[in-house]
């Protein structure tokens, strides 16, 4: 990379930091999510390295791991299918681990998702083609594999490596 790109890289990311350092630090993580795309997309395309959305042999694209696009790009009717697609966005940043009821809630409450007041029931009961989605696991609950290939094929999603915040270990 040439200085004047990384200059020019710096100088956005010390912009959004200013931005971002001004808010409330409860919405300061879901706003760096949000405004991240506004700040960096235009630099892919200035490098002509714009990432294009793979087509699927469905004829479906992949959704973009971005917080606020990938909320955006579904739109679910019942409530209990927003407890998948919480499900489907908790997978793709932290892989397989068990995700409790309250974690939902919170995540559904910060992008503005209506889930039914028992996400646990949800869970405990979701099946597709005959096999469980979900199990036990300690105080919440974990994707079974067919879970994972659900999500995988519902919300084209990938598996997370991402390590969950020290705060968020239960």
């Amino acid at each position: 990379m040439d200085e004047s790109r990384l200059r020019e890289i710096r100088a956005r990311l010390e912009k959004m930091n200013e931005l971002i350092a001004s808010l409330d630090p409860a919405i300061r993580a879901a706003a760096f999510d949000s405004i991240a795309p506004f700040f960096l997309d235009d630099m892919n395309e200035a490098s002509g390295k714009k990432e294009e959305k793979k087509q699927k042999p469905n004829g479906t694209k992949d959704v973009t791991i971005d917080r606020a696009s990938f909320f955006g790009s579904f739109s679910n009717d019942k409530p209990h299918e927003n407890v998948h697609l919480v499900t489907a966005w908790l997978y793709s940043q932290y892989g397989v681990y068990p995700i409790e009821t309250q974690e939902i809630r919170d995540v559904a409450g910060d992008v503005g998702l209506t889930i039914p007041a028992r996400p646990d029931a949800t869970m405990r009961a979701a099946k597709k083609e005959g096999n469980s989605v979900y199990r036990k696991k300690g105080k919440g609950y974990q994707l079974t594999v067919h879970g994972e290939k659900y999500l995988k094929d519902t919300y084209s999603v990938k598996k997370g490596t991402t390590v969950r915040p020290a705060g968020e270990d239960k």
